[in-house]
């Protein structure tokens, strides 16, 4: 018989946040650095639309953090969007919006939003 754990994330430390007035601004910038025709996607929960950047997981210090639990994130950006969409362009291009479904995803979404509407 195998024993199956899970082990959720305990903490996730966001190194540095980039915040966008508005979606549309949020979506030309990732679609900044992608050549014509690339797939370009963004998470949505909670009011917001983000796009986050880990940190590489093959770097001995940042694997043994990940298995107490504690995952770190370069940056992450973010924009207030209250509606859900599928989809968002940008010229000719299309960047893809998915609904965030883990339970983390969503607490980060939250504190993104709280944050926006603390600095008012």
């Amino acid at each position: 018989m195998v024993n199956i754990n899970f082990k959720p994330i305990e903490e996730v430390v966001i190194l540095e946040e980039i915040r966008f007035d508005n979606p549309q601004d949020f979506f030309k910038d990732l679609r900044s650095g992608a050549p014509p025709g690339a797939t370009v996607t963004a998470l949505w929960a909670e009011g917001i639309v983000f796009r986050h950047q880990g940190l590489p997981l093959n770097v001995e210090p940042v694997v043994k953090e990940r298995m107490e639990g504690k995952v770190y994130w370069s940056s992450v950006k973010y924009a207030e969007m209250p509606e859900f969409k599928e989809s968002a362009s940008v010229g000719r291009e299309t960047i893809g919006i998915a609904k965030a479904g883990s339970p983390t995803l969503k607490e980060i979404a939250k504190e993104l939003r709280s944050r926006i509407k603390e600095s008012g």
